[in-house]
């Protein structure tokens, strides 16, 4: 077994250490099939206050069938149970990828796998008020 770092501080060690426990559970089901896993929300502004939970897109290569976000989301459940801070990983899929682009290109940095902001294309903010 690989042990996996992140590319990426919090600057909070005990929170980095919940959110590589995420990603190790996410990685150890989706071996080669994640592009990257990104912070957002409080967290990554320095907004965060006590009971804010840890906002972390999720990037995958290439599509995921059905089956594969069933237990995406089902290993998401397993994540948030186990920490003191709940994790909420977020899926990118299709049908946001231009909020979720924006959103990453313009208020994240990468945790984990590989940093892709140079090449994400500019896209306007869309209309959405809510991260979540």
């Amino acid at each position: 077994m690989n042990l996996i770092s992140l590319l990426s501080t919090t600057g909070n060690s005990d929170l980095d250490a919940i959110v590589l426990g995420g990603v190790g559970i996410v990685e150890s089901a989706f071996a080669g099939r994640i592009q990257g896993y990104y912070l957002v929300g409080s967290y990554y502004s320095g907004d965060a206050i006590p009971g804010s939970d840890v906002d972390v897109i999720v990037v995958p290569k290439g599509w995921l069938d059905a089956q594969d976000i069933e237990r995406f989301n089902e290993l998401k459940i397993s994540c948030s149970l186990t920490s003191p801070i709940r994790l909420d990983f977020r899926l990118c899929i299709a049908d946001e990828r231009d909020y979720q682009t924006h959103l990453l290109k313009n208020h994240s940095f990468v945790l984990f796998v590989t940093d892709t902001h140079h090449s994400m294309p500019d896209v306007p903010p869309p209309h959405i008020t809510t991260l979540m």
